[in-house]
């Protein structure tokens, strides 16, 4: 007998996580506050067609851009990818993404993919005046660098399935997503 779970609106089959971590969970999760299908120790983040639609559609955060995005459009742009569907099971597709970023949202973003990377730098930013002046010249620096050398430019890997609309966002790859104009690598070729 299969088990049926909640999977935003819809129902569907038991499903694990692509990076073998075991079973996902729906309810919130401590990267992401809305509810959503997600792997508990990964901290990987999985979204259907219609989840899509409606992460689109909040106006939370502000900077949502996941609308101007259009994700599902990027599935004919992927090639084959080693993750298994946690729907089907067919292999999904990775789809690299491209964008650029300012120096000092680009640390913050980093910070959200990998948390213990920065957390000696939050421990001195706490620091009455010395912590002020670190942040200070820190992005001083940041904003110099952006002001010579140009924005960052950044790449995010997403996986989905074509097959059943399915996304798979490992950890710190939505507000990747939702922060910026992201564009496929195909489309950045053709302009220059």
């Amino acid at each position: 007998m299969v088990k049926i779970t909640k999977v935003g609106a819809e129902p569907s089959l038991k499903l694990s996580c692509p990076n073998d971590c075991g079973p996902l969970k729906y309810g919130r999760s401590i990267d992401i506050i809305r509810k959503c299908t997600h792997c508990k120790k990964c901290k990987g983040i999985m979204l259907s067609k219609n989840e899509i639609k409606e992460w689109e559609n909040n106006k939370i955060p502000v900077n949502n851009k996941m609308k101007k995005n259009k994700l599902l459009a990027f599935l004919d742009t992927g090639t084959d990818g080693a993750l298994d569907c946690p729907q089907c099971s067919r292999k999904m597709k990775e789809i690299d993404l491209e964008y650029k970023k300012s120096r000092t949202m680009s640390r913050l973003e980093d910070g959200a993919k990998n948390p213990k990377k920065i957390a000696g730098e939050i421990a001195i930013d706490w620091i009455p005046v010395i912590g002020a002046l670190f942040q200070f010249t820190r992005f001083i620096g940041e904003v110099g660098g952006d002001l010579t050398k140009g924005k960052l430019e950044k790449s995010v890997t997403i996986d989905g399935c074509a097959s059943c609309f399915i996304f798979w966002f490992d950890r710190g790859e939505i507000v990747q997503i939702m922060g910026n104009d992201v564009t496929t690598k195909s489309e950045v070729d053709k302009k220059y």
